[in-house]
């Protein structure tokens, strides 16, 4: 059976199957010893009250009333199930419960029978009394007593084996009869819990066929609460994912076809007019200069999706180095006092007095730094101050950078992390490729840190959060253990 549904009704159904055949393999041996014992001491009480009354009348009358007799005997039998017979000390039958068992009368007890009846004064056994029954009954038996107390004779109380077997049989019957039912009612059940947990899998499988085929605005409803709707939520956030990731994809191509497509037309274009003559030899110079500017372009191009493509294949922390945040910032920033100088921007850089130890690849957080202090002085205006923070915050090192120029529009705030994004007035770079922040965005992101940036009122600030190493008292002493 191929169906996760029929798996589950068949492995339900055998399990109340087995659960019930178990049980009453269990139950009714039991039963039948219960309700021999409960009818062995029955009869054993009724011929003690039987015995009881017989001494009694002995005792009054010195004879026995038949009639009355009889009838009190015939009270005593539990409407016919049992049988009495009332014999003499030598284990002669002299009355029957029933006129029907008249044949009885005369009969002798077996002497084994007597015998146990005058050295215990009871009797309890299985058998047919010497041949006096057809089949196997159970008997009890008791003594009675003369007024002198010596013994009058035999009370024994007899039922037939088929009564107590058919009474179990009967218990059988009715718990089968109930076991089938509940069976039934539980394979409906089982049968309906199976369809009801089976049918969002199968939609999440249906959905995952379409998106195989490129359908991703596919979604499974959420129809319940429980594991499986959990499980159907998780399945709709993969799928947004997955909605999300392939129109990332769509765009990144289709940016990355632009980006390519334009200088090389352009290359084409003036290589075209120098070859075809339509470009004069004294103005060759400048447009092989244009081609040159656009061809190292398209290397810087190549050389960051290259990058990219490296970065997210690789773990910065899988060959990492332990190195100070505040070097890292103070190397950045001397390679920028000539650009500083040029645009006549003051630059103030507040460090921690104390070192803020990082764990992962020192040459890709230079790199964060020297973007977001690139992107700084590129997009600040002239003599203005460019504000360095670098502090502790928590278990996090925190840099942030803030210059005054072109306020980021709010629309364009969640984009300006994104490949390719660039506008005239946002931070990407304007003469670039739109790679920088993305770039920085992933890196921190790889070591495990948070980026953001607020933009108002002409003042711009990027920051990000990278956690830091927790140094060991014997580090701080000047040894080299770290935590």
């Amino acid at each position: 059976m191929k169906s996760l549904m029929g798996k589950l009704f068949v492995f339900t159904a055998l399990m109340v199957i087995l659960s019930m055949v178990i049980l009453g393999g269990g139950i009714f041996p039991q039963l039948r010893n219960t309700v021999l014992l409960e009818k062995q001491q029955n009869m054993t009480r009724t011929a003690k009250q039987v015995g009881g009354m017989t001494t009694e009348l002995l005792g009054n009358y010195n004879y026995i009333q038949e009639r009355n007799y009889r009838f009190m005997l015939e009270n005593l039998t539990e409407d016919g199930r049992n049988h009495i017979l009332v014999c003499d000390s030598d284990g002669q039958v002299l009355i029957s419960s029933d006129e029907s068992f008249g044949a009885y009368l005369g009969a002798v007890i077996p002497s084994e029978v007597q015998k146990e009846l005058l050295q215990t004064g009871s009797y309890n056994g299985v058998g047919n009394l010497g041949g006096l029954y057809r089949g196997t009954n159970y008997t009890a038996g008791e003594v009675y007593r003369n007024p002198d107390g010596e013994v009058a004779g035999f009370v024994l109380v007899t039922s037939s084996v088929e009564h107590v077997t058919r009474v179990v049989g009967e218990i059988q019957s009715t718990f089968y009869f109930w076991m089938i039912l509940i069976v039934l009612f539980i394979a409906i059940l089982a049968y309906c819990i199976s369809r009801t947990l089976t049918r969002p899998v199968k939609r999440m499988a249906s959905a995952a066929r379409e998106f195989a085929h490129g359908k991703y605005t596919t979604r499974v409803p959420v129809t319940t609460r429980d594991e499986i709707g959990e499980l159907t939520v998780a399945f709709n956030n993969m799928a947004d994912s997955i909605e999300k990731s392939e129109e990332l994809r769509r765009g990144f191509v289709a940016n990355v076809s632009h980006e390519l497509r334009s200088p090389m037309t352009s290359i084409a274009g003036f290589v075209d007019g120098i070859l075809d003559g339509t470009i004069p030899p004294e103005q060759q110079e400048k447009y092989l200069t244009i081609i040159s500017s656009e061809v190292r372009r398209l290397s810087r191009l190549v050389s960051r999706m290259l990058d990219i493509t490296r970065m997210q294949a690789s773990d910065p922390t899988e060959n990492g180095v332990r190195f100070d945040l505040c070097e890292v910032v103070r190397r950045a920033v001397l390679a920028f006092e000539a650009r500083l100088e040029e645009k006549t921007l003051v630059l103030d850089v507040k460090l921690p007095a104390e070192e803020l130890f990082l764990f992962g690849n020192e040459d890709a957080l230079y790199q964060v730094v020297y973007n977001l202090v690139d992107n700084a002085v590129k997009f600040s205006d002239e003599e203005r101050v460019i504000t360095i923070s670098v502090v502790a915050r928590g278990r996090d090192a925190e840099f942030s950078i803030s210059n005054f120029g072109p306020t980021i529009p709010p629309e364009e705030l969640p984009f300006v992390f994104d490949r390719f994004h660039k506008t005239d007035r946002s931070r990407s770079e304007q003469t670039g490729l739109g790679l920088g922040l993305y770039i920085v965005k992933t890196t921190v992101n790889q070591h495990k840190g948070d980026i953001g940036v607020m933009s108002e009122n002409g003042k711009t600030t990027f920051w990000f959060r990278v956690p830091m190493m927790r140094v060991s008292r014997n580090e701080q002493a000047g040894g080299t253990k770290h935590e």
